[in-house]
């Protein structure tokens, strides 16, 4: 590759993209286009930022009210052409709470140069949280061709007021945090890392992630965990997260970090293995303090650079550094010494989309983890 670099720093801005495969049919409807002063004259809300076109279709959609609970309000969603585009299919998909007053969701038809066309449609909110309306359009040219575009807005809706966005203001206090749970279905009995298999390079510095060695390791997800200080607690546990396709799987290769859960004192480091068990310690136990133990989308592959290979997914904005990447936690746990098990933890899938959106830090990070693999030469990563 033409350049090549030390560390790489993915940067996801989970509030502004979403990631859709357009439906490949609809169902034809009538169509019900507003007058152009109607659409002027309309409020905007939640309008994201247009990029500029990338194909002849462009797509806007914009709320005219923040809605209340259960208050209805307008949709309005415009379609815009500098080309002929007929049998176009286009649609608005909607949270599952949401109930269509009046309106369509979904159109087909013809579709042409210089054209401007509007479609609305009434709707309420049954239920309080985090909202997301997409809105697409979609025209094939060929077997291998087609222009479309999508537009998305984003509601936060409450009964006694609703906020444009994600999150309602003063809601994030650690825009990093993702939300987890212990699982509460029993898991199959793990095989947690040993001392034996560690693979990895010993802490530099306290509170310095070290670097898995992927020496003899099939695409670096059969990773070994960092010892920390010798003491007399042992912690381990399994991480879990959700795919793309929304099925629960192992957390493999990611930074965990055992912390003194009074102040959140770092302890020690380690890496989850192919199943998503993790070992840390042994360490000196802080006794009532408690501790918990975090996991960041994170991992330091060691290379022959000083520096070591570095993945990171952080929030848009952040600078790059491990500390900045997302991350989920456990409960406080106060264990006697010895080896003590938090058992088996999971970050909340973003499930109705909008919920919990930092999910997806995780699964982008599988993705590119995978995609740095250099399928001919296991173990070594590709930078570019």
């Amino acid at each position: 590759m033409a350049k090549v670099t030390k560390t790489l720093v993915w940067i996801l801005i989970l509030s502004c993209v979403l990631l859709i495969n357009f439906p490949g049919s609809s169902e034809a409807c009538g169509i019900v286009a507003l007058p152009p002063e109607q659409t002027l004259k309309a409020n905007i809300y939640g309008k994201s930022v247009s990029s500029g076109p990338k194909t002849p279709i462009t797509v806007q959609l914009m709320v005219t009210e923040l809605p209340k609970l259960y208050e209805p309000t307008e949709v309005i969603w415009t379609i815009n052409t500098v080309a002929d585009a007929p049998n176009t299919l286009a649609s608005i998909l909607l949270p599952d709470d949401a109930v269509l007053i009046s309106g369509i969701t979904n159109w087909r038809g013809d579709l042409y140069a210089d054209q401007s066309i509007s479609f609305s449609a009434v709707i309420s909110f049954q239920k309080e949280g985090r909202k997301v309306i997409r809105a697409w359009a979609k025209h094939t040219v060929d077997e291998e061709n087609s222009w479309g575009d999508m537009d998305a807005i984003y509601l936060n809706v409450r009964s006694d007021r609703s906020f444009e966005g994600i999150y309602s203001p003063g809601e994030i206090s650690d825009i990093a945090k993702t939300a987890a749970a212990p699982i509460s279905s029993p898991i199959p009995e793990q095989q947690f890392p040993t001392q034996s298999q560690y693979l990895y390079h010993e802490e530099k510095e306290a509170g310095i992630p070290p670097a898995i060695s992927l020496s003899g390791l099939d695409d670096g997800n059969n990773c070994s965990q960092a010892a920390a200080n010798p003491g007399n607690l042992t912690v381990t546990g399994t991480w879990f997260h959700y795919d793309r396709s929304g099925t629960r799987i192992p957390s493999r290769s990611f930074l965990v970090q055992l912390r003194r859960a009074s102040d959140g004192a770092h302890l020690a480091f380690a890496y989850t293995d192919g199943s998503g068990n993790f070992t840390i310690g042994p360490v000196t136990n802080p006794g009532s303090a408690g501790i918990r133990v975090r996991i960041w989308t994170y991992v330091k592959y060691d290379s022959t650079d000083p520096t070591d290979d570095e993945l990171m997914i952080i929030p848009n904005g952040s600078s790059g550094v491990w500390s900045n990447t997302y991350y989920g936690e456990t409960s406080t746990y106060v264990f006697p010494d010895g080896t003590n098990s938090v058992g088996g933890w999971e970050i909340l899938r973003d499930s109705p989309e909008g919920t919990y959106p930092n999910a997806h830090a995780w699964y982008i990070k599988d993705d590119i983890d995978r995609g740095t693999v250099s399928p001919s030469r296991p173990g070594r990563r590709l930078h570019g």
